[in-house]
């Protein structure tokens, strides 16, 4: 009876290299396993994938070098979906159906303590996080920003643990054009040592920036941005000031991460420059030891919208982005060092440029396309920091 055994442990063999830990078969790549975990074991649950053609067609070209086919590994909003499941029920905020350590006044739900606020249809509110707040946990809501124009999600000075994880946001595109400026706005500084993780978020519509985060001024923070989608973003425009998907707002950051996460953008009428990737170190900045690996741009198209125009010679009337990827450093009383790109895969027709190391020098000890090369999608070729 012995090759029964055999038969079942070939059955378990094949099975387990279905299963999310097994990434070589999970992909489809045969012989290919991504260096690093890309975040599709822990998608949203029932829900597709929100640009599942992004890599196919959306842009007028199917990239034959992309994250997948060259490393194996599966894109955010892409291959798998991020955000608010399409199953997740919804209530509006009372002040009676809040968690405890929230309450409601107006259009403003407050929380503080150790909290987990989720499941709620936050459309035209606020949630303020006060500065005694610790260990909170905001996941699967729904932000849009309407008519009141509300900032969505404001964070104080707060200690301990801080997950915001699969929520959608709205930021309302045009709506309030010249009136919100943030859409996760934690304008005051956490305290030293504290967890920061941003993940499985789908940012849309954004009017300017996406995520402002600060430092404490004594210790530092290391925040960890992965596996999320950034769509259109500043729709503010045009005129600076340039909106960013991430802007660091002061204060020490030692091993921010910014991994697996997706952008894409497109020029329209009235759109600024925005800046999807940029670690600045500003208003008193000390900044070390950022990676920023394994993300994928599709920043295509140009004024006309049909790609044909070159950006980097029109700069900036046929540019919807900036530079895509930049470690900059604005002079006195900041510092940007240790900075490292790698494994980025880039369509940079609507940008000025791919990547910049800041030309003035103020970014020291940085290090691109290694251990994986920074790769231009459109062109097939490897990039440097100034192609």
């Amino acid at each position: 009876m012995r090759p029964r055994y055999y038969l079942v442990l070939l059955f378990l063999i094949v099975f387990a290299g279905y299963s999310h830990g097994a990434q070589a078969w999970t992909h489809g790549n045969a012989g290919l396993t991504c260096p690093a975990a890309d975040g599709s074991s822990a998608a949203t649950p029932n829900t597709a994938a929100q640009f599942p053609n992004t890599l196919t067609g959306d842009f007028g070209v199917t990239y034959t070098h992309n994250i997948l086919t060259d490393l194996g590994c599966k894109v955010a909003g892409v291959h798998y979906a991020v955000g608010l499941s399409s199953t997740q029920s919804l209530v509006v905020p009372t002040s009676g159906n809040v968690p405890a350590g929230c309450s409601m006044a107006g259009s403003v739900v407050t929380c503080s303590g150790a909290f987990t606020f989720s499941g709620f249809d936050m459309t035209n509110l606020q949630l303020s996080v006060s500065s005694s707040s610790s260990n909170f946990h905001i996941t699967e809501n729904k932000f849009f920003v309407g008519a009141a124009c509300r900032v969505p999600i404001v964070i104080g000075s707060t200690p301990g643990n801080h997950t915001i994880d699969y929520n959608s946001f709205d930021g309302g595109g045009s709506l309030c054009s010249g009136t919100i400026s943030v859409i996760l706005d934690d304008h005051l500084r956490p305290t030293a040592g504290s967890s920061v993780i941003i993940q499985y978020n789908d940012f849309e519509n954004i009017p300017d920036d996406s995520i402002d985060l600060a430092g404490p001024s004594s210790g530092s923070i290391a925040p960890q941005i992965k596996y999320n989608l950034f769509g259109l973003t500043g729709w503010n425009g045009p005129g600076p000031p340039h909106p960013d998907s991430i802007q660091l707002g002061g204060g020490n950051f030692n091993g921010l991460t910014i991994n697996f996460n997706t952008w894409r953008a497109w020029y329209f009428s009235g759109n600024q420059i925005n800046q999807p990737a940029h670690i600045e170190a500003q208003l008193t900045s000390a900044i070390s030891n950022t990676v920023e690996s394994y993300n994928t741009f599709v920043e295509a198209q140009s004024s006309n919208g049909t790609g044909s125009v070159t950006c980097p010679s029109t700069f900036p009337t046929a540019c919807s982005v900036n530079e895509v990827m930049a470690c900059k450093n604005d002079g006195a009383g900041n510092s940007n060092t240790g900075f490292s790109a790698y494994g980025n895969y880039i369509d940079w027709r609507g940008a000025l440029t791919p990547l910049l190391s800041d030309a003035s020098g103020g970014c020291t000890s940085t290090t691109w396309g290694s251990p994986q090369s920074n790769w231009d999608m459109f062109n097939n070729v490897a990039l440097t920091t100034h192609p």
